[in-house]
């Protein structure tokens, strides 16, 4: 995106005032113009006009070209006429200013475009180009044309050459000084105290070495001759330290104290054994070398300083993005470049001395050197395009002490091999529990359909079974028989239910439990269970709360934990604890099992002294 500068003063303002404002400046620049004329009817030295309205051209849009020139216009011809020139030579050369303005705002727009001017040594270049190749000829062809037009005064080729040159000074100090106003003032606004200090020594400098140049007298001129090549320090020092527009504000100062210098006859030039013709324009090309090259100074430090910035971010934002991965990176460069890891190798590999560097990495992950060498791809021949390179499995132990199975993806960019690890542990667990998901789910099916039809053939036994005991005789000796048999029917009733809930195809019917009556059920059948030498003991604590769930499954559960820990202990004995308890979840709780939410809960505890289980056993404990 492109931005476009406009002069600080007139920030933030309305329309109106700031036409009021920029008109005022305007005004301002001109008549400390007419400071730098020699004679009333004589060419300034240097003349800031031009310069003034390029810069406020190339501060506003095109379609306020029309009002700024109309302004400019009125304001030039009132200052000139004020100053003791004829109505009809104001106007003649105003029109030149205008027409040289306009031309070069034209130009500079073709070169630079619609950004800040002046931010790249380009654009110093374009600028430097259209003052001494656009804006100076038009104002000099305009007033070598008045003259022989109008006045039939005959030309000399050095009276062009100065008003050439002078309006082209007048560009090149007085449309930088302008248009750099809003970084003069976010500078001093943002600047510490000391960086101020700098700026007011900078500028102190210029003033003490053109006064002594430019300002001593006749006859002690040819002793600060050499001031006149120091004049060019404080231009640098501002160029390299502070920025473009203390750079304009030196060239500024020693403009006007050369011209003022000139004017009044002293000084190192007015020294120099020729005319006063000569002493101006060796001035003025004094003026034009010393203002492009500092600022061509000041561009280009600014150009790298700007690149340095971008380049550093750029690095942020790319170890930004490095340590956002997921993956764990490792970049390695050859002898001069040294290694670079992301946070996410550390996690996973864990540190290592510094002396070992990478090689320790590559050791923990099981790859040898001859590996190492074929994933990079050392042995491709140089020039040729590198192979594709497939992806390599490994198992390595990471740095919590667990097996990690890990995908290492190596890809080359110049002489730097870059290694992403992906770690696979928790897709391959997930895909496991997936797979194993998927087999629950056919056997579920699997076993609804037989459940089903295993449901029918019951429903007739259970009925049949009725109907024959009731056909009996009372006191019959095959009822009791019936009666067991259809106890028993009952019972495979109830495991069909379980198992159309297993699979979903019933639901499941939940009620508000007492879990104590649960608890103490479960706690008889398992103690008629247990052996001599196994202890079944019971804690049952206070106001434990009711619950919503399903009875015959809760009967279940522990009756299963309950068996697998007697059998666990069936040959050297041990004790099987069985605890019922209300407990307080607390935000704590909460954040350490983030399923949980707070509030007062029942806890089961099934705790034997059994040899436990294995992890794969743990991994189904809850099939």
């Amino acid at each position: 995106m492109t931005t476009r500068t406009i002069p600080v003063a007139t920030a933030g303002l309305s329309r109106t005032s700031r036409l009021i404002i920029e008109s005022a400046i305007f005004a301002g620049v001109v008549a400390f113009g007419y400071t730098l004329t020699p004679k009333a009817g004589e060419p300034a030295i240097w003349w800031p006009p031009i310069g003034a309205f390029i810069a406020w051209l190339l501060s506003r849009p095109k379609r306020d070209w029309p009002l700024v020139l109309g302004l400019g216009t009125l304001i030039r011809l009132a200052l000139a006429v004020s100053n003791g020139l004829p109505a009809t030579v104001a106007l003649w050369i105003v029109t030149g200013s205008v027409i040289g303005s306009v031309v070069s705002s034209l130009a500079l727009r073709r070169f630079i475009g619609d950004r800040v001017p002046l931010s790249e040594p380009y654009d110093i270049v374009a600028f430097g180009s259209v003052a001494i190749l656009v804006s100076g000829p038009i104002a000099a062809i305009s007033a070598a044309l008045y003259r022989i037009v109008v006045t039939g005064t005959p030309l000399t080729w050095l009276s062009p050459l100065h008003w050439s040159l002078g309006e082209s000074v007048g560009v090149l100090l007085i449309a930088p000084l302008l248009l750099t106003m809003n970084d003069a003032i976010a500078w001093w606004r943002t600047s510490p105290a000391l960086r101020r200090v700098e700026l007011s020594a900078v500028l102190l400098m210029t003033v003490v070495s053109a006064y002594l140049a430019l300002f001593s007298p006749l006859d002690s001129a040819e002793v600060m001759r050499p001031v006149l090549g120091l004049m060019l320090l404080p231009s640098v020092w501002a160029a390299l330290r502070i920025g473009l527009f203390a750079v304009t504000w030196t060239q500024v100062i020693i403009g006007a104290a050369g011209a003022w210098g000139l004017i009044r006859g002293v000084g190192v030039l007015m020294a120099l054994p020729s005319s006063h013709d000569r002493h101006v324009l060796l001035f003025q090309t004094y003026s034009l070398v010393l203002a492009v090259v500092s600022m061509l100074i000041a561009a280009a430090f600014a150009s790298q300083r700007r690149s340095v910035q971008r380049a550093r971010e750029s690095e942020a934002l790319f170890r930004g993005l490095v340590e956002a991965l997921p993956v764990a990176l490792l970049v390695e460069g050859d002898e001069a470049e040294p290694s670079y890891h992301n946070g996410r190798l550390t996690s996973l590999l864990g540190a290592v001395d510094r002396a070992l560097g990478v090689d320790a990495w590559w050791s923990r992950l099981g790859v040898s050197a001859a590996q190492r060498a074929e994933l990079r791809g050392d042995d491709a021949v140089e020039g040729a395009p590198a192979p594709a390179r497939a992806p390599v499995t490994a198992d390595l132990m990471g740095a919590d002490g667990t097996t990690r199975h890990v995908e290492l993806h190596v890809a080359s960019v110049g002489n730097r091999h870059i290694t992403a690890i992906v770690d696979l542990t928790d897709r391959a667990r997930l895909e496991g529990e997936l797979r194993q998901a998927h087999k629950l789910e056919a056997l579920g099916t699997l076993a609804g359909g037989v459940a089903h039809d295993f449901n029918n053939i019951l429903g007739a036994v259970i009925g049949n079974l009725d109907l024959s005991r009731r056909a009996l005789p009372a006191g019959h000796e095959a009822s009791a028989y019936l009666s067991d048999a259809e106890s028993a029917s009952k019972r495979a009733a109830e495991m069909v239910k379980q198992i159309l809930t297993f699979s979903r195809q019933q639901d499941q019917e939940r009620s508000v439990l007492t879990l104590g009556a649960v608890f103490r059920e479960a706690v008889s059948h398992l103690r008629a269970l247990a052996k001599a030498n196994v202890t079944v003991q019971l804690a049952e604590g206070q106001e434990v709360p009711h619950v919503l769930g399903d009875s015959t499954q809760l009967h279940q559960v522990l009756m299963n934990l309950g068996t697998n820990a007697l059998h666990a202990m069936r040959a050297k004995g041990g004790t099987l604890t069985l605890a019922l308890e209300s407990v307080e979840v607390t935000s704590d709780l909460v954040r350490r099992h983030p399923e949980l939410r707070e509030g007062r809960y029942a806890r089961l505890t099934v705790g034997d002294t059994g040899v436990g289980m294995s992890a794969e056993t743990l991994e189904r404990a809850f099939e």
